[in-house]
């Protein structure tokens, strides 16, 4: 946590997804953000990070970055919309 905070280029890739059969990083992100406590905008970076150092080639970046946000804007909008008891809620079943 404190290499992202410091502003280096931290990411969450998968390791030979062909062999370990990754489909997607979903759980990984959730695992970041639970045991790192990690901030929407720490999680933000998080993620640019894992698409701007990723190995897809420059065009498919634009894209996949266009793309993710896209879905993070809607993503915080529903966020920003729950009620304080709906946090509750959720926080509540989490725990």
């Amino acid at each position: 946590v404190e290499m992202l905070k410091n502003g280096l280029p931290v990411v969450i890739s998968s390791d030979d997804p062909g062999i370990w059969s990754a489909r997607g990083l979903s759980h990984d992100f959730w695992e970041a953000t639970v045991a790192w406590q990690l901030s929407a905008r720490d999680l933000k970076t998080l993620v640019q990070n894992s698409i701007q150092y990723s190995g897809l080639e420059a065009t498919e970046k634009q894209k996949v970055m266009a793309n993710w946000k896209q879905n993070w804007k809607q993503f915080m909008a529903r966020w920003r919309s729950f009620e304080v008891s709906e946090v509750i809620e959720v926080r509540e079943v989490l725990v």
